[in-house]
């Protein structure tokens, strides 16, 4: 009996292929697991859907595995006649394709004594680790193959940004308490050089708190890449206080019980960018509860005269973390706040990216 490691791409995603062979064979090297066999399904699950499709219309996922991964196929039948101990996976959702077959598989795999080892949830300490990729979602067990392709892709930009990628942190549920892998990344990011994330989303729902943990993976050296907003980075390795940048001011009212004075947060961002920045102050733009947010749409229109857009804090934008998104590509540039520790979003060729995870979502 031996160990194999199984690696799965629904889309033939070179990249996610050998990152995720990446982990297992340093999973076993830190764990003294000789001789583990690496078994690879590079099916391109969407083409093969497609050519099916033509020849016999809708798609049952019932024998979803049998179709289209022999390799997975041929692990169960080697199971079956005992010739595996240990499976080693980076996520359980690369064993399965709908929950059916999950309760199958797991019930034969406790019959026959074989251990599950799936990485992304054994985080260890080491500080040689080059990258890491965070996700969270709420169809994964509903929808693996969603999923996967979104780590797919999330693997790609990972290896292209960075080089390799030593570990995968993946949540099953939008629950911010039981994020278990997403606390134990911010609260100890053992040294990485850099974590791709879909969006500021991922590592928080409400701004405050997203900032916060951008905050803290920055502050331990990491290089924090979103596909949706680009670069996140601490003002601090920037210098853009010491930049030449034509700025503008937006602010909004809030619908707070005790409403903040405008004017008060107004001349705040003025004093900040004379007294601690070399910027030139182009323009001021304020949307009341009353007029919506004209003046956003305004900024909008102008924003070929500024280079930056400075606010007092993110929330000014949106408290939601899912809306900042739809505000980046409506006002098209870097964003800086003076109250959430200087982060700045450089947005780069972030729309690339973006625009593949939106579409994985349309073969749900």
């Amino acid at each position: 009996m031996k160990a194999i490691g199984y690696v799965r791409s629904y889309n033939g995603c070179l990249e996610s292929i050998e990152a995720q062979s990446n982990l297992i064979r340093a999973y076993c090297l830190r764990n003294g697991i000789i001789d583990c066999e690496i078994c690879v399904d590079t099916a391109n699950l969407r083409a093969k859907f497609d050519r099916y499709r033509e020849k016999r219309g809708p798609i049952s996922t019932d024998n979803l595995a049998d179709r289209f991964f022999p390799v997975w196929t041929d692990i169960i039948e080697r199971i079956r006649a005992g010739e595996i101990c240990t499976i080693i996976v980076d996520t359980v959702m690369r064993l399965f394709g709908n929950q059916k077959q999950e309760i199958c598989f797991f019930e034969l795999c406790r019959e026959k004594g074989v251990e599950i080892i799936e990485i992304c949830e054994t985080p260890s300490p080491e500080s040689d680790r080059i990258a890491a990729v965070c996700h969270f979602t709420n169809v994964s067990e509903m929808k693996p193959r969603v999923v996967l392709e979104q780590l797919d892709i999330l693997y790609k930009e990972a290896v292209s940004k960075f080089g390799t990628v030593s570990h995968i942190y993946l949540d099953k549920t939008l629950v911010s308490s039981k994020q278990k892998n997403l606390k134990e990344l911010i609260q100890s990011p053992y040294g990485y050089k850099g974590v791709v994330i879909a969006s500021l989303y991922h590592i928080g729902t409400y701004m405050t708190v997203a900032i916060q943990n951008a905050n803290r993976l920055l502050d331990a050296g990491v290089t924090l890449y979103s596909a949706a907003e680009g670069y996140i980075r601490p003002i601090s390795k920037t210098d853009l206080l010491d930049e030449e940048l034509r700025v503008a001011i937006y602010d909004r009212e809030m619908k707070y019980k005790y409403p903040v004075n405008c004017k008060i947060t107004e001349e705040r961002l003025r004093v900040f960018i004379a007294a601690k920045t070399r910027w030139t102050l182009g323009g001021v733009y304020y949307d009341s509860v009353e007029s919506g947010k004209t003046e956003l749409e305004r900024l909008a229109s102008e924003s070929d005269q500024y280079d930056l857009v400075v606010l007092e804090h993110f929330g000014k934008f949106n408290f939601r973390t899912g809306q900042l998104y739809k505000m980046l590509n409506k006002v098209k540039l870097n964003i800086f706040s003076i109250r959430e520790g200087g982060v700045y979003f450089d947005r780069g060729d972030r729309d690339n990216i973006q625009g593949n995870l939106l579409r994985t979502r349309q073969h749900d």
